[in-house]
């Protein structure tokens, strides 16, 4: 099997997910015990994903 390597280049920002809908952490959002810790991800296309912290971090690297 092939190795690839992801090279995209995106706009994140911290945020929550709960029942489906990505709540950003800078702005109120319901606080419930199975909330999920992510990013809310706007690719150079504008399409809008979420992300899994854990995920994000291991895949993307701050540009400054």
């Amino acid at each position: 099997m092939k190795k690839y390597q992801c090279h995209k280049i995106v706009e994140a920002e911290p945020a929550f997910r709960y029942n489906s809908k990505i709540y950003l952490k800078t702005s109120l959002y319901p606080r419930h015990e199975n909330q999920e810790d992510g990013y809310k991800v706007i690719y150079e296309d504008g399409y809008i994903s979420w992300s899994p912290k854990d995920v994000f971090e291991a895949g993307y690297t701050e540009i400054k």
